[in-house]
Parts: C-alpha cells; structure tokens; sequence
C-alpha cells in the first residue's frame, strides 16, 4: 500500500508540478513582454474654456469614454501654462500652439503631431500703408494674452524684426 500511494504521490507531483512550472513561465513572460493596462483617467491641459483647444479636447473626452477612459479637461490660460503642468506631471497632455516651445521644452517633452493648421494673421487698418512686419515698429500692436501660443510666437516674430517694448506699444489681451 506504500508503494501505491507513493507512486501516486510522484505521479501527482510529477502532472501538478509541471502545471505549475508552466503556469510560472507564463506569468514570467507575460511579465517581461506585455506592458502595463492604459490609464483609465487622463489629464490634458488645454486653454480657455471659450477656446478651440478646450472644444477639440472635449471631443476627446467623448470619444474615450467609449472606451472607457476618463479624460479631464483642465482650462489654462495657454501653451506657457500647459508645458508647465505637463512638466510637473500634473497632466498627461497637453495642447500647445505650434511654435511655442521653448528649448528647454523641446528637451523634456515630446511631441506627438500637429492636430491643425494654425496661421499668424497680421491685420492693419486699410489706410495703414504697412507691408513689411519691421514697418510695425512704432505702431500699436495687439500680442494676445500674456502666456498664450499666440503671445510667444508674436513676441518671436516682432524681436526677429527689431521690434521691442521699448520701441513699440505693444497691448496684451
């Protein structure tokens, strides 16, 4: 009776312990190959809730959720702020304006594409014989607000042209 019930002692270890080994080379593998599940709440930083970007976000939003995934809409005041939070860890996007990093920006983060286009408009008044952006220099210029895409990329392109606050009025807002 002892060698039958060792027989079936070895036997028993020798189907569950080959189960078992494959079960832990499973998990092993899975383990090294397969990464971690998809977050199921993300932030992103957008601007204004008046904005293009906080809509375009919004839409996001509603097309996660399908699947399950909850995207917070998080208003800022523009693409300075933004890289901000998204520096900090705060959120996990962000929506900035083409243009508006900084070096420091492009080091750190990583961009995953262009959603739009998104041209500069320079108006003048029509009786306004200016042609030439050097030719604002002295004149009273609209730069957006003070944080926004549009602010940096304005201030970028009026200092490529000579044009400073000690030689112009430049009006933020």
């Amino acid at each position: 009776m002892s060698k039958r019930l060792s027989t079936a002692v070895v036997e028993f270890l020798r189907v569950w312990g080959l189960l078992t080994l494959i079960v832990i080379v499973g998990f092993v593998v899975t383990y090294q190959y397969v990464g971690a599940p998809p977050p199921k709440v993300i932030r992103i930083a957008t601007g204004a809730k008046n904005g293009a970007y906080y809509a375009f976000a919004q839409r996001y939003a509603h097309l996660l959720a399908n699947d399950g995934i909850a995207l917070e809409v998080v208003s800022t005041a523009g693409s300075v702020e933004n890289f901000a939070l998204l520096k900090s860890g705060e959120v996990s996007l962000a929506l900035v304006q083409g243009g508006s990093a900084t070096n420091d920006d492009k080091e750190h983060l990583q961009s995953l594409g262009s959603l739009f286009l998104e041209p500069v408009w320079v108006f003048t008044r029509k009786q306004t014989p200016i042609k030439r952006f050097v030719e604002l220099k002295g004149k009273r210029v609209a730069v957006g607000v003070a944080g926004s895409g549009t602010y940096l990329l304005t201030m970028q392109l009026l200092s490529a042209a000579g044009i400073t606050e000690s030689n112009t009025t430049l009006v933020r807002g």
